[in-house]
């Protein structure tokens, strides 16, 4: 464990305070605490000094490859030399840009929490979505073999209330949320098909249809 990740925990230990408690006060994710506290996350001064802010406590501490020097009463000595700045090189740029998010996997028809997935955002992004526009869903059933999509496989969706011709999407049809290739015919109407060859589509007017979201990509688990 680094000095930080030591000095926050004993700090947080010192002020009688858990990590949900010091999480909540600090703005940051309990699962991001967790990891620093562990070890398991690096973490820059900036981000230490605002926790250890949340428990009056100060960053005063010497780096890990210098020795703590002694107290000796020969001669007055510094405490500790300035600590020169570090620029990060673009390794350390992209390690410190992520931070560990949790996401709820909900049932695509029931609309329940079945899981939860933690994804690392990176300049504010999941497979290229902004992470704030980005949702999953569990496929509940098999009524999608055309879509190449099965029961149990696990979608990626990007929110917005927009449609393309034969892409898939996750709607809202009558209080039933469902995942259909969308395709808008030469009335304007909008034809919601379980897979390429369906020739039996459902036909709905726009204004009766609500696009949750595109799907933009499948997991399957063996």
């Amino acid at each position: 464990m680094n000095r930080l990740a030591q000095k926050i925990k004993d700090a947080r230990i010192k002020a009688k305070m858990t990590e949900k408690e010091l999480a909540a006060k600090a703005g940051i994710q309990l699962s991001y605490l967790l990891q620093v506290e562990s070890g398991k996350k690096v973490i820059n001064e900036h981000m230490a000094e605002k926790i250890l802010s949340v428990m009056g406590e100060e960053i005063q501490f010497i780096t890990d490859d210098q020795p703590v020097p002694e107290k000796t009463k020969v001669k007055a000595a510094p405490v500790r030399e300035a600590i020169k700045p570090i620029t990060p090189n673009a390794q350390w740029e992209s390690v410190l840009a992520g931070v560990i998010q949790k996401y709820p996997v909900t049932g695509a028809s029931s609309g329940k929490v079945l899981d939860y997935k933690e994804l690392s955002i990176v300049h504010k992004k999941i497979d290229g979505i902004h992470f704030e526009k980005i949702m999953f869903v569990k496929v509940e059933q098999s009524d999608l073999p055309g879509l190449r999509i099965r029961k149990s496989d696990v979608i990626s969706v990007h929110m917005m209330n927009t449609v393309e011709n034969d892409s898939i999407y996750y709607l809202e049809v009558g209080g039933i949320r469902q995942i259909r290739m969308v395709r808008m015919d030469s009335n304007r109407k909008l034809q919601l098909l379980t897979g390429i060859n369906d020739h039996t589509p459902q036909v709905f007017n726009p204004i009766d249809v609500k696009v949750i979201g595109k799907c933009i990509k499948v997991e399957f688990f063996l």
